[in-house]
């Protein structure tokens, strides 16, 4: 089974790109003209301010679970549940946008703050997260950097998957292929579709085999499989997250069940 968890000796330098990468994002924000966060980002239903109200709440969030983890205590990301954390987001969101802009700012700089004070021995800490489980610490600085880069291109301000690093291709795509698991126990993962999918990135010399039988997946062996889905680094990031269609994939065998993955397997 893969893991969730990037490579332990990996952490320190996924948080150097992470602070290149909200570096690169905060540079953005302050380019805007003034009202530009009041219109609509590419994800249903939020403008601009609501993407960049989530990322200074998450920001906050990990300081807290950082120091809860690092303490010995469960963490949380939403203590008040998702009802609560959407909130949260629609207040923040109100805010003029240099104030938002500023309190991103401030959250992101607390949140480097604190991972910066947090040794390499310790990104192994153990900890559990209500919808994450168990895992270890260091899958925060992962999950932020995949975070950061690709809502950065939900503002559509120029920044897109094209401009993804390399360093978030390489480290994401084996951890969202792993994150597939606890996808299939999401309340709308679709159980009646089952199945065998490959999915091949020539460019990274990496193939998963993942097959889904009930709520049980399974990563294992490299043979047949009902379909393979094959591409880029980037294209298959964007799909796992969401941000693709199939159709920006090469698939070759079952084409219905190709359609189906995102049913089988939602989120991100």
């Amino acid at each position: 089974m893969p893991s969730e968890d990037p490579e332990r000796a990996t952490v320190p330098e996924l948080l150097v790109v992470l602070d290149r990468a909200t570096a690169a994002l905060v540079r953005a924000l302050e380019d805007l003209e003034a009202n530009a966060l009041i219109h609509a980002s590419l994800l249903a239903g939020w403008t601009r301010g609501h993407v960049v109200a989530h990322l200074a709440n998450v920001a906050d969030a990990l300081v807290r679970m950082t120091a809860d983890a690092r303490a010995g205590a469960p963490m949380s990301m939403y203590p008040g549940g998702r009802a609560q954390r959407d909130r949260d987001i629609a207040d923040a969101a109100r805010a003029p946008a240099s104030v938002l802009r500023d309190r991103f700012v401030h959250s992101s700089a607390q949140l480097s703050a604190a991972w910066h004070a947090v040794t390499e021995t310790q990104w192994a800490t153990t900890a559990t997260e209500a919808e994450l489980g168990s895992m270890e610490l260091g899958r925060l600085v992962a999950l932020r950097l995949t975070e950061v880069e690709v809502h950065h291109a939900d503002l559509a301000v120029g920044f897109g998957p094209q401009d993804w690093s390399r360093d978030l291709l390489s480290s994401c795509l084996p951890l969202r292929v792993a994150a597939l698991a606890r996808a299939r126990h999401r309340a709308d993962a679709h159980h009646a579709i089952d199945g065998t999918w490959m999915l091949v990135c020539d460019e990274l010399e990496s193939q998963w085999r993942v097959t889904a039988r009930g709520d049980v997946v399974e990563f294992s062996g490299t043979d047949r499989a009902d379909v393979v889905l094959s591409g880029s680094a980037r294209d298959l990031v964007a799909f796992l997250l969401g941000r693709a269609n199939v159709e920006m994939l090469a698939v070759r065998g079952d084409v219905r069940r190709a359609a189906m993955f995102k049913r089988a397997f939602p989120g991100p």
